[in-house]
């Protein structure tokens, strides 16, 4: 099994990609998360604060609906899920 954790917006620029395919099975969705931000380190700087948690805008998405941040990351990750990481933007 391969899960593909998609990068959006300013995080694709930032990872100069805006995928990466994770090989395995078992895989949770706090690890996978943690994968994607050892292969691109700039992503962690810029997407969790010191301690470890999300900035105000970053958000982990899987199957289109949002991850509780630290609380979910043991959740799996099934064939077929979509996780996806987003930071949200305001405008007016």
């Amino acid at each position: 099994m391969a899960i593909d954790v998609r990068m959006i917006g300013d995080l694709r620029r930032l990872a100069g990609a805006g995928s990466v395919e994770l090989e395995g099975v078992g895989w949770i969705i706090g690890a996978a998360v943690d994968e994607v931000l050892r292969r691109f380190p700039r992503l962690g700087e810029s997407f969790f604060d010191e301690k470890g948690g999300l900035r105000y805008s970053g958000m982990v998405v899987r199957n289109g609906r949002s991850v509780t941040w630290p609380r979910d990351r043991d959740v799996a990750v099934q064939d077929g899920d979509e996780p996806v990481l987003m930071r949200f933007m305001a405008g007016g």
